[in-house]
């Protein structure tokens, strides 16, 4: 298996190695890049949806929050805006250069999908808007913003991510063919998991969906194969995944560290079918903190503390003034530029 610095330095001369790296965009909002974990999430993610059709009581988590009927549209738009922007960017990753391409698979594709439903122009709508305003952004405010003050490139990212998204909403609201479509029933009634009622079963399966809240899916099926893909491709090759830095099993701990303890913290939030943010330091202050940090203990832990205690309710916030037709994950991504920075500075004051 090739080092990840030999990976990267042929994906803009080699179609092996770029369909790897697009393979891989699916799973490098959580700091993997690792092809072998996106095959994980990808194949969670169907054996989820299709135990959602057929109302399946192991289905667990209801993917893509109950839309199940879009979740196919969804994918479709997101692999069509994450192919076109590697193409577009390709030459930009020339000579190992990095480049937020991934930025497509956790924002405005997914959001607008879920948000207008099904349909062949909703798809390519949805697709296009993603290329055309997240990838540029996030390329800009890490080279303008991030760069220069020396903070995180997640940071820039999801900031991007949260521009990025404003803008796309706004413009589905004046596009004429946008309007959003009814969901065909469900193939049989809607069934419940009846498999691990009880709250500590609840937390572990919450925990494990929360690695796969960022692509929109949030199964634990999704998430659960994702983990296994990126421990495989760990024992493969340590030097690969997570950016050849051989750090992926303190990010994995830090991870679920985070989303442990913002589910136990924010746990009535999720009562009575309900559902909060406790992702967002899965996704930004906690693997942050483990890279930043050079996988220090110390910043492991407080990272992971201060990003689960911040992480949902300041999502939850900032999504109270959101319009109509405004995806709550711009108030999601909006939450990780705020929780990283703070978890940022404040280790830096602290170690």
């Amino acid at each position: 298996m090739q080092s990840y610095e030999q990976w990267t330095s042929d994906v803009s001369t080699s179609w092996t190695a770029w369909w790897t790296w697009v393979l891989g965009d699916f799973t490098e909002p959580l700091s993997y890049k690792s092809p072998l974990a996106s095959v994980g999430l990808l194949a969670g993610a169907f054996v989820a949806f299709l135990l959602w059709r057929s109302s399946s009581r192991f289905a667990g988590t209801p993917v893509s929050y109950g839309f199940g009927a879009r979740f196919p549209w969804m994918i479709g738009s997101v692999v069509l805006s994450l192919s076109t922007t590697n193409l577009i960017f390709r030459s930009l990753l020339a000579d190992g250069k990095w480049q937020p391409t991934f930025v497509v698979v956790a924002s405005v594709p997914a959001a607008v999908v879920l948000l207008y439903g099904r349909g062949w122009a909703i798809l390519v709508t949805a697709a296009v808007l993603g290329v055309v305003t997240v990838p540029p952004l996030a390329m800009l405010f890490i080279a303008n913003l991030c760069v220069p003050t020396g903070i995180p490139n997640v940071v820039g990212i999801v900031s991007a991510m949260a521009v990025g998204g404003l803008i796309a909403c706004a413009v589905c609201r004046v596009l004429p063919w946008m309007r959003v479509t009814e969901d065909p029933p469900p193939p049989h009634a809607a069934v419940r998991s009846t498999v691990g009622h009880g709250e500590a079963a609840w937390t572990i399966r919450r925990v494990i969906a929360d690695f796969s809240e960022a692509q929109f899916i949030g199964s634990e099926w999704a998430g659960g194969l994702m983990i296994v893909g990126a421990c495989v491709g760990f024992l493969i090759d340590p030097s690969f995944a997570g950016y050849g830095l051989e750090l992926l099993p303190r990010i994995l701990f830090a991870q679920v560290l985070a989303s442990a303890i913002g589910v136990v913290l924010w746990r009535q939030w999720y009562r009575g079918g309900g559902w909060t943010a406790t992702y967002v330091p899965v996704v930004s202050s906690a693997p942050t903190a483990v890279v930043a940090f050079d996988g220090s203990w110390p910043a492991l832990i407080l990272g992971a503390a201060i990003g689960a205690v911040l992480g949902a309710p300041v999502a939850r916030l900032l999504a109270k003034p959101l319009p109509p037709l405004f995806h709550p994950f711009i108030a999601n991504v909006t939450s990780m530029a705020v929780t990283t920075l703070v978890v940022y500075w404040s280790l830096t004051c602290i170690l």
